[in-house]
């Protein structure tokens, strides 16, 4: 998410795939691999998701494993409202 950046990461799966666009595209949870808060904030790193959208990458976008505080945090201000929460459970 922090770098290279959302766009570049998606660009990269998608060409990886062979495909033009996801269906659905997720930020997989709201810290870094290390357990590390991202650099940018969640709403910073949502409207990166939203211009996936905008430029056609993505059809919708989501999110995986938020909280309800991590989801609060991007809510009010979000054009795009996550498509889902894909959440992990055992």
């Amino acid at each position: 998410v922090d770098d290279p950046g959302v766009e570049a990461v998606c660009k990269r799966s998608l060409a990886s795939m062979g495909v033009e666009y996801f269906d659905l595209y997720l930020v997989h949870a709201p810290f870094c691999k290390d357990g590390e808060p991202f650099k940018k904030t969640l709403l910073d790193v949502w409207r990166s998701m939203e211009a996936l959208v905008d430029n056609k990458l993505a059809r919708a976008i989501g999110v995986s494993n938020w909280r309800i505080c991590d989801l609060e945090e991007i809510f009010d201000e979000a054009r795009i409202k996550p498509a889902c929460n894909q959440v992990e459970a055992h």
